[in-house]
């Protein structure tokens, strides 16, 4: 596979957005407005002023998942808690999920329409003309989720609304057929580290003022959840047992009530947060058969397809065991505006597949790991 990269001359035009970008302190918020810029068309902005009051996830735990999406900061790509920065890593995906963190950067070229209908007729076995009416009537490049549910029955336990591009919960890109039919390649692929990046994207879009719905795997959130923080857990799945991912550890349940008393009674807790309300390392105890892969401390971008997402692993130190130090300023994009709706959220960051395919030479030094807590 060539390698791919993302330079500003060859990066398609962004619509010209009028944004009100943060040059003051905000009250009870950032006091300095180098780093979080796009802080006005904030999600938290908004609650500040009482303008918000509902949520409009129709998936998992939306209560839950609206309270930490509150606080995630697109710019650092982390959850700004009153106890510090904390986010997903590669290796929460790793033990959640078991999915592979290593390997292939999921990267391919752009599908032509060509392309894109040989792709669907070879796969799904379907005539030309119909695989031509359903790419047409999903709007390009897109076929329609039945049929490859039909094909790949059984192959993710998450709802179709969590897996893939579209909210609607209708369409797929055609790019994954050729990633997923090569059977005998397609463990080389680091699909943790894809799932991650698309994850950190949709928390972008969703941390948007206006933007009432999120994609992206919501199970690895809620999960991630449950991991950190006991004050939110639900009951343990009783036939969990410690060979298992850790997304089985729980029995996920809706709450039942007024929604509005829940999502203030999550956001007390998490507003009443201190040190001790965490558990910073939730594998620490089972490290003997699911060790920290050592590309959890990779320090450079995360690819699915065209999103680029900057993965900041030293922002979030406290989760490996290490004192959490001074970190350096994140990672800026080389062309990007955060409007507060997602049709003016475009983000491009530079990447190059080697970069990441050679993540042993771009991980965090011992030094710059930190020193453990004590």
């Amino acid at each position: 596979m060539p390698d791919i990269a993302v330079e500003d001359a060859s990066l398609p035009d962004s619509p010209t957005v009028q944004e009100e970008y943060l040059t003051h302190a905000f009250p009870d918020g950032p006091t300095d407005p180098s780093i979080l810029r796009s802080f006005n068309s904030h999600v938290a902005a908004v609650i500040w002023h009482g303008e918000l009051a509902c949520c409009t996830y129709r998936f998992v735990n939306k209560l839950l998942i609206s309270s930490f999406v509150e606080r995630w900061q697109p710019e650092t790509n982390t959850f700004h808690m009153t106890v510090g920065e904390m986010a997903l890593t590669l290796d929460d995906v790793g033990n959640i999920l078991s999915l592979p963190i290593v390997g292939r950067s999921v990267s391919v070229p752009d599908v032509t329409d060509h392309h894109g209908l040989t792709l669907v007729v070879s796969s799904l076995g379907i005539t030309e003309r119909v695989a031509h009416d359903e790419i047409s009537t999903a709007g390009g490049n897109s076929v329609w989720l039945e049929w490859l549910r039909s094909q790949f029955a059984g192959v993710t336990d998450s709802d179709p609304e969590e897996a893939i591009y579209d909210k609607s919960g209708d369409r797929v890109p055609v790019v994954y057929l050729g990633l997923l039919m090569d059977l005998g390649s397609i463990h080389t692929y680091a699909w943790g580290a894809a799932t991650l990046a698309f994850l950190y994207r949709q928390l972008g879009y969703a941390s948007r003022s206006e933007v009432k719905q999120m994609g992206g795997y919501m199970t690895l959130l809620e999960a991630w959840i449950y991991e950190h923080f006991q004050a939110f857990r639900p009951h343990q799945n009783m036939g969990y047992n410690e060979d298992m991912p850790h997304v089985y550890h729980w029995a996920s349940k809706r709450e039942a009530g007024s929604s509005i008393d829940h999502l203030k009674s999550f956001r007390a807790e998490l507003d009443s947060l201190v040190a001790t309300d965490v558990i910073w390392d939730p594998y620490h105890s089972c490290r003997d058969r699911h060790p920290c892969n050592p590309v959890t401390f990779y320090h450079g971008c995360l690819k699915c397809l065209d999103v680029v997402e900057p993965y900041h692993l030293n922002r979030v130190l406290r989760q490996f065991g290490r004192v959490q130090t001074i970190p350096d300023a994140p990672l800026a994009p080389s062309r990007g505006a955060q409007g507060n709706i997602s049709t003016r959220y475009t983000v491009m960051h530079r990447y190059l597949d080697r970069i990441w395919e050679a993540w042993d030479n771009h991980v965090l030094s011992e030094q710059r790991r930190s020193t453990p807590v004590r």
